[in-house]
Protein backbone atom coordinates (compact mmCIF):
# COMPACT_ATOMS: atom_id res chain seq x y z
CA UNK A 1 0.00 0.00 0.00
CA UNK A 2 1.12 3.54 -0.50
CA UNK A 3 -0.15 6.72 -0.27
CA UNK A 4 -0.29 10.68 -1.38
CA UNK A 5 -1.79 13.62 -0.45
CA UNK A 6 -2.83 16.63 -1.72
CA UNK A 7 -4.53 19.37 0.61
CA UNK A 8 -7.59 17.71 2.13
CA UNK A 9 -7.68 14.90 -0.20
CA UNK A 10 -5.57 11.39 -0.12
CA UNK A 11 -4.97 8.90 -2.78
CA UNK A 12 -4.94 5.39 -1.72
CA UNK A 13 -3.24 2.86 -3.96
CA UNK A 14 -3.21 -1.04 -3.06
CA UNK A 15 -1.43 -3.95 -4.11
CA UNK A 16 -3.11 -7.74 -4.58
CA UNK A 17 -4.10 -9.05 -1.37
CA UNK A 18 -3.73 -5.72 0.76
CA UNK A 19 -6.58 -6.14 3.16
CA UNK A 20 -8.94 -2.85 1.98
CA UNK A 21 -10.37 -1.97 5.21
CA UNK A 22 -6.99 -2.54 7.29
CA UNK A 23 -5.26 -0.33 4.94
CA UNK A 24 -8.00 2.55 4.94
CA UNK A 25 -8.14 2.64 8.39
CA UNK A 26 -3.89 2.25 8.55
CA UNK A 27 -3.83 5.89 6.48
CA UNK A 28 -6.35 7.30 9.34
CA UNK A 29 -4.55 6.47 11.80
CA UNK A 30 -1.37 7.93 10.38
CA UNK A 31 -2.38 10.53 9.18
CA UNK A 32 -4.79 11.43 12.82
CA UNK A 33 -7.78 11.66 10.29
CA UNK A 34 -10.60 12.35 12.71
CA UNK A 35 -13.76 12.95 10.50
CA UNK A 36 -13.66 12.28 6.68
CA UNK A 37 -15.13 10.46 3.63
CA UNK A 38 -13.92 7.70 1.60
CA UNK A 39 -15.01 9.48 -1.43
CA UNK A 40 -14.68 6.35 -4.06
CA UNK A 41 -12.72 3.41 -4.82
CA UNK A 42 -12.20 1.44 -7.94
CA UNK A 43 -10.38 -1.71 -8.58
CA UNK A 44 -10.97 -5.51 -8.10
CA UNK A 45 -11.65 -7.49 -4.70
CA UNK A 46 -11.52 -11.25 -3.32
CA UNK A 47 -12.83 -12.78 -0.41
CA UNK A 48 -15.45 -9.97 -0.25
CA UNK A 49 -17.65 -10.15 2.83
CA UNK A 50 -20.49 -7.72 2.49
CA UNK A 51 -24.02 -7.34 4.75
CA UNK A 52 -27.13 -6.29 3.79
CA UNK A 53 -29.66 -5.06 6.89
CA UNK A 54 -32.13 -7.01 7.76
CA UNK A 55 -34.17 -5.59 10.60
CA UNK A 56 -31.29 -4.50 13.16
CA UNK A 57 -28.81 -6.70 12.01
CA UNK A 58 -27.09 -7.80 8.76
CA UNK A 59 -26.92 -11.06 6.70
CA UNK A 60 -23.64 -11.43 5.70
CA UNK A 61 -22.68 -13.30 2.40
CA UNK A 62 -18.93 -13.95 1.43
CA UNK A 63 -17.76 -13.88 -2.38
CA UNK A 64 -14.91 -15.45 -2.98
CA UNK A 65 -14.59 -15.34 -6.28
CA UNK A 66 -12.20 -11.78 -7.94
CA UNK A 67 -14.82 -8.90 -8.43
CA UNK A 68 -14.64 -5.47 -10.10
CA UNK A 69 -14.76 -2.77 -7.80
CA UNK A 70 -17.88 -0.27 -8.92
CA UNK A 71 -18.45 1.92 -5.67
CA UNK A 72 -16.24 2.23 -2.79
CA UNK A 73 -17.66 4.90 -0.37
CA UNK A 74 -18.28 5.68 3.45
CA UNK A 75 -17.59 7.37 6.61
CA UNK A 76 -14.20 8.63 9.43
CA UNK A 77 -15.17 8.88 12.22
CA UNK A 78 -12.93 10.01 15.32
CA UNK A 79 -14.10 7.05 17.46
CA UNK A 80 -15.57 3.07 17.29
CA UNK A 81 -16.08 1.98 14.37
CA UNK A 82 -13.88 4.11 12.91
CA UNK A 83 -15.16 3.61 9.55
CA UNK A 84 -18.45 2.81 7.90
CA UNK A 85 -18.12 1.73 4.53
CA UNK A 86 -19.91 0.10 1.73
CA UNK A 87 -19.25 -1.93 -1.56
CA UNK A 88 -20.65 -2.28 -4.85
CA UNK A 89 -19.60 -4.97 -6.91
CA UNK A 90 -19.30 -6.89 -10.26
CA UNK A 91 -18.37 -9.91 -11.56
CA UNK A 92 -18.45 -11.71 -14.78
CA UNK A 93 -22.87 -11.73 -15.43
CA UNK A 94 -21.77 -8.09 -15.00
CA UNK A 95 -24.68 -8.38 -12.01
CA UNK A 96 -23.84 -5.80 -9.40
CA UNK A 97 -24.69 -6.78 -5.57
CA UNK A 98 -23.28 -5.27 -2.66
CA UNK A 99 -23.98 -3.62 0.93
CA UNK A 100 -22.09 -2.78 4.01
CA UNK A 101 -18.39 -4.01 3.72
CA UNK A 102 -17.31 -5.91 6.53
CA UNK A 103 -13.94 -7.40 5.02
CA UNK A 104 -12.20 -7.76 1.30
CA UNK A 105 -8.30 -7.92 -0.28
CA UNK A 106 -7.86 -5.56 -3.05
CA UNK A 107 -6.84 -8.03 -6.56
CA UNK A 108 -5.30 -7.01 -8.46
CA UNK A 109 -5.16 -3.62 -6.80
CA UNK A 110 -7.53 -1.08 -5.75
CA UNK A 111 -7.37 2.66 -6.29
CA UNK A 112 -9.12 4.65 -3.38
CA UNK A 113 -9.89 8.41 -2.82
CA UNK A 114 -10.38 10.00 0.93
CA UNK A 115 -11.54 13.25 1.78
CA UNK A 116 -10.61 14.36 5.64
CA UNK A 117 -12.18 17.43 7.09
CA UNK A 118 -9.98 19.53 9.72
CA UNK A 119 -13.03 21.53 11.08
CA UNK A 120 -15.87 19.03 11.66
CA UNK A 121 -15.70 16.61 14.91
CA UNK A 122 -17.56 13.39 13.49
CA UNK A 123 -18.04 10.54 16.34
CA UNK A 124 -20.56 7.44 16.33
CA UNK A 125 -23.20 7.26 18.78
CA UNK A 126 -25.91 4.48 19.91
CA UNK A 127 -29.62 5.55 17.95
CA UNK A 128 -32.30 3.37 20.28
CA UNK A 129 -33.90 3.12 17.44
CA UNK A 130 -31.87 1.69 14.61
CA UNK A 131 -29.48 -0.14 17.53
CA UNK A 132 -26.34 0.81 15.44
CA UNK A 133 -23.79 3.40 16.13
CA UNK A 134 -24.81 6.44 13.59
CA UNK A 135 -22.64 9.15 13.10
CA UNK A 136 -22.91 12.84 14.90
CA UNK A 137 -21.12 15.79 13.73
CA UNK A 138 -20.67 19.31 14.58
Amino acid sequence: MKYAKDGDFLVVKLEAEDDILQSIEKVVKQEGIKAGFVVSGIGGTHDTEVGALRGKSHVREIIEEQMEILSLSGSISSDDPVLHIHITIAGVSHHAMGGHLFSAKAFPFAEILIRKFDHIDMKRRLNDNSAFKELEFS
